[in-house]
């Protein structure tokens, strides 16, 4: 399962927790994540722009160069 990637979107604490906790069902080697903040482990790209559901699309974006 080398050419899947999983993408998330998690901006705030609230969603960095929920993130985390979905997290843990895919392979962590395989997951890109946007966030407001590092998250420890995982493939993350930190953004300081508002939330917005457009900003999945940098995740996406890299999972589209990798995968």
């Amino acid at each position: 399962m080398d050419n899947i990637g999983y993408c998330f979107l998690a901006i705030g604490d609230r969603y960095v927790d929920e993130f985390l906790s979905i997290a843990k069902h895919f392979p962590k080697e395989n997951i890109i994540v946007c966030s407001d903040r590092e998250i420890s482990g995982y493939n993350t790209i930190i953004t300081k722009e508002s939330f917005n559901f457009h900003l999945r699309a940098l995740a996406i974006e890299k999972a589209l160069k990798e995968y």
